[in-house]
Protein backbone atom coordinates (compact mmCIF):
# COMPACT_ATOMS: atom_id res chain seq x y z
CA UNK A 1 0.00 0.00 0.00
CA UNK A 2 2.56 2.35 0.76
CA UNK A 3 3.92 2.44 -3.27
CA UNK A 4 0.26 3.01 -4.11
CA UNK A 5 -1.10 6.03 -5.43
CA UNK A 6 -4.80 6.62 -5.53
CA UNK A 7 -6.42 9.29 -8.36
CA UNK A 8 -9.84 10.73 -8.01
CA UNK A 9 -11.72 12.24 -10.63
CA UNK A 10 -11.65 16.61 -10.31
CA UNK A 11 -12.94 18.95 -12.32
CA UNK A 12 -11.27 19.75 -15.63
CA UNK A 13 -11.07 23.65 -14.97
CA UNK A 14 -8.33 22.11 -12.64
CA UNK A 15 -5.80 21.98 -15.63
CA UNK A 16 -6.79 25.74 -17.02
CA UNK A 17 -5.79 26.85 -13.05
CA UNK A 18 -2.60 24.64 -13.58
CA UNK A 19 -1.51 26.08 -16.72
CA UNK A 20 -1.92 29.58 -15.63
CA UNK A 21 0.37 29.17 -12.30
CA UNK A 22 3.24 27.65 -14.84
CA UNK A 23 2.56 30.88 -16.96
CA UNK A 24 3.07 33.36 -14.04
CA UNK A 25 6.76 31.49 -13.64
CA UNK A 26 7.42 31.19 -17.03
CA UNK A 27 6.68 35.49 -17.44
CA UNK A 28 8.87 35.79 -14.48
CA UNK A 29 11.66 33.64 -15.94
CA UNK A 30 11.47 35.41 -19.23
CA UNK A 31 11.22 39.02 -17.23
CA UNK A 32 14.67 37.77 -16.23
CA UNK A 33 16.48 36.71 -19.03
CA UNK A 34 15.02 39.72 -20.71
CA UNK A 35 17.27 41.59 -18.28
CA UNK A 36 20.03 40.12 -19.09
CA UNK A 37 19.52 40.31 -22.87
CA UNK A 38 21.96 42.31 -24.36
CA UNK A 39 21.17 42.70 -28.52
CA UNK A 40 25.13 42.10 -30.34
CA UNK A 41 26.01 45.43 -31.02
CA UNK A 42 27.41 44.49 -34.92
CA UNK A 43 25.10 43.77 -37.06
CA UNK A 44 26.45 41.60 -39.72
CA UNK A 45 25.85 40.82 -43.14
CA UNK A 46 27.05 39.03 -46.93
CA UNK A 47 26.19 39.81 -49.60
CA UNK A 48 27.04 38.59 -53.51
CA UNK A 49 26.76 40.69 -56.42
CA UNK A 50 27.52 39.92 -60.20
CA UNK A 51 28.79 41.77 -63.06
CA UNK A 52 28.41 45.05 -63.90
CA UNK A 53 24.92 45.50 -62.67
CA UNK A 54 26.17 44.01 -59.37
CA UNK A 55 28.77 46.90 -59.38
CA UNK A 56 26.59 49.88 -60.34
CA UNK A 57 23.92 48.86 -57.43
CA UNK A 58 26.59 48.75 -54.72
CA UNK A 59 27.53 52.03 -55.62
CA UNK A 60 24.22 53.42 -56.10
CA UNK A 61 24.28 51.88 -52.22
CA UNK A 62 26.87 54.00 -51.12
CA UNK A 63 25.69 57.83 -52.84
CA UNK A 64 22.59 57.01 -50.05
CA UNK A 65 24.69 55.30 -47.29
CA UNK A 66 28.04 55.85 -46.46
CA UNK A 67 29.96 59.83 -46.00
CA UNK A 68 33.48 58.29 -46.76
CA UNK A 69 35.14 55.36 -49.36
CA UNK A 70 38.22 53.88 -49.54
CA UNK A 71 39.60 51.92 -52.30
CA UNK A 72 42.65 49.81 -52.27
CA UNK A 73 43.51 48.81 -55.83
CA UNK A 74 41.65 49.23 -58.82
CA UNK A 75 42.32 46.93 -61.82
CA UNK A 76 42.60 49.52 -65.04
CA UNK A 77 39.59 47.21 -66.83
CA UNK A 78 36.99 47.99 -63.98
CA UNK A 79 36.05 51.78 -65.72
CA UNK A 80 35.79 49.57 -68.98
CA UNK A 81 33.65 47.05 -67.87
CA UNK A 82 31.39 50.00 -65.36
CA UNK A 83 30.82 51.89 -68.40
CA UNK A 84 33.24 55.45 -68.75
CA UNK A 85 30.22 57.57 -68.43
CA UNK A 86 28.15 55.80 -65.68
CA UNK A 87 31.23 56.23 -63.70
CA UNK A 88 31.54 60.27 -64.71
CA UNK A 89 28.21 60.37 -64.05
CA UNK A 90 28.10 58.61 -60.31
CA UNK A 91 31.43 60.54 -59.12
CA UNK A 92 29.03 63.88 -60.23
CA UNK A 93 26.39 62.78 -57.89
CA UNK A 94 29.23 61.56 -54.99
CA UNK A 95 30.62 65.36 -55.10
CA UNK A 96 27.34 67.02 -55.13
CA UNK A 97 26.40 65.01 -51.78
CA UNK A 98 30.29 65.38 -50.76
CA UNK A 99 30.91 62.19 -50.09
CA UNK A 100 34.90 61.53 -49.71
CA UNK A 101 36.53 58.79 -51.69
CA UNK A 102 40.15 58.08 -51.38
CA UNK A 103 42.15 56.29 -53.79
CA UNK A 104 44.95 54.12 -53.61
CA UNK A 105 45.71 52.43 -57.47
CA UNK A 106 47.43 50.73 -58.83
CA UNK A 107 50.69 51.74 -60.76
CA UNK A 108 49.41 50.84 -63.82
CA UNK A 109 45.96 52.46 -63.62
CA UNK A 110 45.28 54.86 -66.86
CA UNK A 111 46.47 58.56 -66.81
CA UNK A 112 43.06 59.70 -68.43
CA UNK A 113 41.06 58.05 -65.35
CA UNK A 114 43.56 59.35 -62.87
CA UNK A 115 43.18 62.95 -64.44
CA UNK A 116 39.72 62.99 -64.47
CA UNK A 117 39.52 61.36 -60.81
CA UNK A 118 42.10 64.42 -59.55
CA UNK A 119 39.32 66.90 -61.17
CA UNK A 120 36.86 66.14 -58.65
CA UNK A 121 36.48 67.86 -55.16
CA UNK A 122 36.02 65.37 -52.16
CA UNK A 123 39.03 63.28 -54.01
CA UNK A 124 41.96 61.74 -52.84
CA UNK A 125 44.50 59.58 -55.63
CA UNK A 126 47.70 57.98 -54.27
CA UNK A 127 49.90 54.92 -55.35
CA UNK A 128 51.47 52.06 -53.78
CA UNK A 129 55.22 51.30 -54.85
CA UNK A 130 54.84 47.78 -56.95
CA UNK A 131 51.45 47.25 -56.88
CA UNK A 132 48.78 45.88 -58.75
CA UNK A 133 45.98 44.01 -57.38
CA UNK A 134 43.34 42.07 -60.14
CA UNK A 135 41.30 43.10 -57.48
CA UNK A 136 40.02 46.06 -55.66
CA UNK A 137 38.54 46.50 -52.09
CA UNK A 138 36.13 49.78 -51.32
CA UNK A 139 35.99 50.29 -47.78
CA UNK A 140 33.02 52.56 -46.63
CA UNK A 141 31.24 53.66 -43.28
CA UNK A 142 29.71 50.42 -42.69
CA UNK A 143 31.38 47.46 -44.51
CA UNK A 144 34.02 46.40 -46.88
CA UNK A 145 33.23 45.18 -50.42
CA UNK A 146 35.60 43.06 -52.11
CA UNK A 147 35.21 42.69 -55.77
CA UNK A 148 36.95 40.35 -58.31
CA UNK A 149 37.37 40.87 -61.42
CA UNK A 150 37.75 37.38 -63.05
CA UNK A 151 34.88 36.68 -62.49
CA UNK A 152 33.44 39.54 -62.28
CA UNK A 153 31.70 39.22 -58.34
CA UNK A 154 31.59 41.69 -55.28
CA UNK A 155 31.24 40.50 -51.97
CA UNK A 156 29.62 43.08 -49.59
CA UNK A 157 30.20 42.77 -45.84
CA UNK A 158 28.49 45.31 -43.75
CA UNK A 159 30.23 44.84 -40.34
CA UNK A 160 31.23 47.74 -38.40
CA UNK A 161 34.05 46.55 -36.76
CA UNK A 162 35.94 45.17 -40.50
CA UNK A 163 34.83 48.31 -41.68
CA UNK A 164 36.86 50.35 -38.78
CA UNK A 165 40.33 47.85 -39.27
CA UNK A 166 40.11 47.55 -42.74
CA UNK A 167 40.14 51.71 -42.82
CA UNK A 168 43.38 51.90 -40.09
CA UNK A 169 44.38 49.43 -42.83
CA UNK A 170 43.92 51.81 -45.41
CA UNK A 171 45.23 54.76 -43.76
CA UNK A 172 48.74 52.91 -42.58
CA UNK A 173 49.29 52.18 -46.30
CA UNK A 174 48.40 55.72 -47.02
CA UNK A 175 51.52 56.67 -45.35
CA UNK A 176 54.06 54.70 -47.80
CA UNK A 177 51.81 55.49 -51.39
CA UNK A 178 52.91 58.11 -53.73
CA UNK A 179 51.39 61.09 -54.56
CA UNK A 180 52.27 60.13 -58.15
CA UNK A 181 51.97 57.87 -61.24
CA UNK A 182 55.36 55.88 -61.98
CA UNK A 183 54.38 57.23 -65.74
CA UNK A 184 54.43 60.58 -63.83
CA UNK A 185 57.55 60.42 -62.23
CA UNK A 186 59.47 58.82 -64.94
CA UNK A 187 58.27 61.12 -67.82
CA UNK A 188 59.73 64.10 -65.47
CA UNK A 189 63.74 62.91 -66.35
Amino acid sequence: EKDTKYFSPVDPEQIIELFKAKEFSLHSVVKQLKSLYRPSKTDSRVSVYEGKMGYRKIFTDFLNNTKEIYVLGVPREIPNIIGENWSRQWHKERVKKKIWFYHLLNENFRMDRIKMLRGFPYTTVKFLPNYNSPNATFIYDKGVVLAFLKPFILVNIVNDDLAKSFKQYFQMLQKVAHDKAPQEMSSQY
